[in-house]
């Protein structure tokens, strides 16, 4: 019966160091999420009817439509002052002599 446990001991199929415990590894840093692009507030309708105006053409009407904008006290939020800056573009771009205002 000797003989039969020697060849049992020969049908070892592992690999060498398969059932060795392998050191845990460190945890993988963590990176931190990428910051949210800055929220840019919508212009008030007023800056985008007279930015349609101006874009068809239509300069005069762009100017009429943020000098009443300006006068009435439309809502226009953070961008009072950018729609004085394009009213004062406007007629500064009226002045100049161009082949678009003939």
């Amino acid at each position: 019966m000797a003989d039969d446990d020697d060849d049992l001991m020969s049908l070892d199929f592992t690999v060498p160091g398969a059932f060795d415990t392998k050191p845990e590894e460190p945890p993988a840093p963590e990176i931190p999420p990428a910051p949210a692009p800055p929220v840019r507030p919508s212009l008030p309708l007023p800056l985008v009817e007279a930015a349609a105006m101006y874009a068809k053409g239509q300069d005069l009407e762009a100017m009429r439509r943020l000098e009443a904008a300006i006068k009435t006290g439309e809502d226009l939020g953070d961008h009072a002052l950018r729609a004085w800056g394009c009213l004062f573009e406007l007629l500064q771009a009226a002045a100049r002599p161009s082949t678009r205002w003939r």
